[in-house]
């Protein structure tokens, strides 16, 4: 079996977590003159200011916190329910379905894998495993310079419209929840020959609590975002890295969760 690169080390999925490390990952801080993620040229002491803050007003009893970025549009954007990242193949045979949902500050992430033959994306039979974590999320408000990758963390073009996007807003999660659950014996039995987080004794629907393998003893971790939200549905783009404890600088070109569904 293997692991979900993206969602094991992808923002939001921000942990030596996501089940096994990937590419190179790069420390933070804005460096020198460039674009910003709101699609806009300026000096990195400018882009340091473009990154909203994290609060908004609920309409009812007062502010409620919100986890707010700044959008490649250059619009202060709330990325409040449902993400969707699709049918992900994850070796012969075996897919991987991500979804998430933000309420307020609070992202729960679920990732189910299925395990069937199939050539074709196939995430309704099968089902195999299920891990669910969830995060409290904080914008740092600070940009990241990111470098555009392939699956092979290879330099690539950006996504289409998207070149001339050149830093992701950095963010923190703190992990509370990380679980995962056999959902057969096919799946009980691949994380026996090969879990990620080196756990064994692994029973069709017996939950282990795999927190401590996802943070890699760095809670919170780091990440970064780069929200398209030029059409809908918006694509929202996550950095991946090895290292929990730095902003991740290697952007995925590919694969981006999109919504806001719900």
């Amino acid at each position: 079996m293997q692991t979900d690169r993206l969602s094991w080390v992808s923002f939001l999925g921000l942990a030596a977590s996501l089940l096994g490390a990937c590419g190179d990952s790069g420390s933070g801080g804005a460096g020198g003159a460039g674009t910003t993620a709101s699609g806009t040229t300026t000096a990195s002491t400018t882009a340091a200011s473009s990154t909203t803050g994290s609060t908004t007003s609920s309409g009812v009893g007062g502010a409620a916190a919100a986890f707010t970025v700044k959008s490649v549009s250059g619009a202060d954007v709330v990325l409040n329910r449902t993400w969707d990242r699709g049918c992900l193949q994850l070796g012969p045979g075996d897919w991987s379905h991500d979804e998430r949902t933000l309420t307020g500050l609070v992202l729960v992430t679920t990732i189910t894998e299925y395990l069937n033959g199939s050539t074709t994306p196939d995430c309704t039979t099968g089902l195999a495993n299920t891990t669910t974590f969830t995060q409290v999320l904080t914008n740092d408000q600070i940009p990241i310079p990111i470098t555009w990758v392939d699956p092979s963390n290879n330099p690539a073009s950006a996504p289409a419209g998207l070149e001339g996007v050149m830093t992701a807003n950095g963010a923190s999660g703190l992990m509370t929840v990380a679980t995962r659950t056999p959902n057969s014996q096919a799946g009980a039995d691949a994380l026996n020959v090969g879990d990620p987080c080196g756990l064994t004794g692994w029973q069709t629907g017996v939950t282990k609590d795999v927190m401590a393998c996802f943070t890699g003893g760095v809670n919170p971790g780091k990440g970064t975002i780069v929200v398209d939200d030029r059409t809908m549905p918006w694509k929202v783009y996550d950095g991946v890295g090895n290292d929990p404890s730095a902003y991740p600088t290697f952007m995925p070109d590919f694969a981006p969760h999109t919504g806001p569904f719900h």
